[in-house]
């Protein structure tokens, strides 16, 4: 899911904490008051701040009317890893609640809410659509709730997470955001781009020292130079840390300097969960596809478990899993028989052991081009697993429709030159398929979807009922299918 995920969020709830506090009122807002606001947010997002595509806020009654420039705020939040466009400009009103939330309306006055509590978001989407993203032929729909929730074991003693001088050329960030040896990459990179974005505006003269210490899973930042923007990274630290981060000016006797101190709970288990409900996508003169819910979860120590093949649950530093209910495709290009080979549910997971996850990531940063759109490709993190010492891969994939069923499990041995281990793949009314097939006899496609089967069938053993295929990759490189060489010799 790699649509609006947690950073995304925090974005939101951002612009929301720039506009706090508000209070419930029928009084109206003073041309003042909007003034205020206004330039708060500019200050804290300088991508879009001046002229008539950037954000303007205006008193209207006892609302705050906003507009702004969507797609130049989203890309505004790039470093907290959104990368889609989105329609410009854009208007808003906020009204204040007596629960503390905001309720927003668009230009058409269509209700959404957003709302932070803790360490669990829920952004609403009623009714809106976003045109544009990701591409501008694609468009996508929430109809009812995306909901991520991040999670965190707490530790006994929370950690200094910034100190900065209130006036001088030094301001240092550390954090803790994972259990020790279990930084995520994507938190790193998006820290590096966070910090330099707000410090400097992205000049690329004034990237700051960035280090990270794998074995305690902690990232550190100091920016120095007489351009640093201290009262941006200041109000960055204010918002960007969960809720029970106590955060304070206090004055140092030693040095004479006034600091920005915050504590951060640490944690030996990290796990996101996410749901989008009622999603439709649209593209091209394909058709729709509308999926009723996708429910994603990713864990790292103690939060992370996988089945493994044969042995039950087994502890994993790294998972992750998505599933995906009420797929249905509607399309003029789809002919009548391949309809019902299209799944109304998905589910999958994958889940790692053995990973030394310092190993890996000290290798990725040294490799990485943090200036590049993709810092790491495909080819060089398959590299640098192969030697981070992992040492069981576990995938697992269910696939279900009207008229089949079908399973794999797995444990694949990462070794070099060649992975090894087996995937059993399991699928039930096959002979429903082909039925269907013989049906539409003649339709375009449904021949070559019949040999297609046949020949899988071919190779799968019966049993219970079930097309059984037992797949296994061999040290030298070679896959038997049910103990046949694939295209060769039996073993």
């Amino acid at each position: 899911m790699t649509s609006l995920k947690m950073n995304a969020l925090m974005g939101f709830t951002a612009l929301a904490s720039l506009v706090a506090p508000l209070t419930a009122s029928a009084a109206e807002i003073s041309r003042a008051e909007a003034d205020r606001i206004q330039s708060n947010i500019r200050s804290i997002i300088p991508a879009i701040s001046g002229g008539a595509a950037g954000v303007t806020v205006d008193p209207d009654g006892d609302h705050y009317r906003l507009k702004m420039d969507i797609g130049a705020l989203f890309r505004a939040l790039e470093p907290f890893d959104l990368h889609f466009s989105a329609p410009g400009p854009y208007e808003l009103s906020l009204a204040p609640l007596p629960n503390g939330d905001f309720r927003f309306y668009d230009a058409v006055m269509q209700p959404m809410s957003l709302k932070a509590k803790d360490q669990t978001s829920t952004v609403r989407f009623e009714g809106v659509t976003y045109d544009g993203i990701a591409d501008p032929t694609l468009s996508l729909t929430r109809q009812a709730t995306l909901t991520i929730a991040r999670t965190v074991k707490e530790a006994t003693a929370p950690k200094l997470v910034s100190t900065g001088e209130e006036s001088g050329s030094r301001f240092d960030i550390a954090a803790t955001e994972t259990a020790p040896g279990l930084v995520d990459m994507k938190v790193v990179h998006s820290v590096k781009q966070m910090i330099n974005h707000y410090a400097f505006g992205d000049d690329p003269k004034g990237a700051p020292e960035f280090t990270l210490d794998v074995a305690t899973g902690a990232y550190k930042a100091t920016v120095t130079g007489t351009g640093v923007r201290w009262e941006a990274l200041r109000a960055l630290v204010r918002w960007a840390a969960p809720k029970q981060t106590r955060a304070e000016f206090v004055a140092d006797g030693a040095t004479g300097k006034t600091l920005l101190k915050a504590a951060l709970p640490t944690g030996d288990s990290l796990g996101y969960e996410a749901s989008v409900a009622d999603l439709s996508v649209s593209a091209n003169h394909f058709g729709t596809a509308t999926i009723a819910r996708i429910e994603a979860t990713m864990g790292m120590g103690a939060a992370a478990k996988v089945e493994a093949s044969g042995t039950g649950a087994s502890a994993s530093p790294l998972t992750y899993g998505a599933r995906a209910t009420g797929i249905a495709v509607a399309s003029p290009m789809m002919p009548d028989w391949a309809k019902g080979l299209v799944p109304h549910t998905m589910d999958g997971s994958v889940g790692a052991r053995g990973i030394d996850l310092p190993k890996l990531l000290t290798a990725a940063i040294d490799k990485a081009d943090f200036a590049a759109p993709e810092p790491l490709t495909e080819a060089d993190w398959a590299t640098l697993v192969a030697a981070s010492g992992t040492e069981t891969v576990y995938p697992k994939l269910s696939a279900t429709s009207d008229l089949y069923d079908i399973k794999v499990t797995g444990e694949i041995a990462v070794k070099a030159p060649h992975p090894t281990g087996t995937l059993m793949v399991r699928a039930k009314g096959l002979d429903k398929v082909l039925a269907a097939l013989q049906a539409a006899k003649g339709a375009g496609g449904s021949g070559q979807a019949m040999v297609g089967l046949y020949a899988a069938k071919a190779l799968s053993k019966p049993q219970a009922g079930e097309d059984v295929w037992g797949i296994e990759f061999t040290e030298d490189g070679r896959m038997l299918i049910n103990g046949q060489e694939f295209g060769g010799k039996k073993k």
